[in-house]
């Protein structure tokens, strides 16, 4: 379960950093980082429930 939270605050900091630094990767971080986010905090709710 611990796996997911990790994987949620790996997915805020992709998602921050494409908004901080920008550049030619800033819309692939803020989309691949907010679907890591989403996805954790999915996983992570389901696990808690069980």
């Amino acid at each position: 379960m611990w796996q997911c939270w990790v994987m949620f605050y790996i997915g805020l900091w992709i998602l921050a950093s494409g908004i901080m630094y920008g550049g030619s990767i800033k819309f692939s971080n803020i989309v691949f980082g907010g679907l890591i986010v989403i996805l954790s905090l999915w996983a992570g709710i389901k696990a808690r429930k069980r």
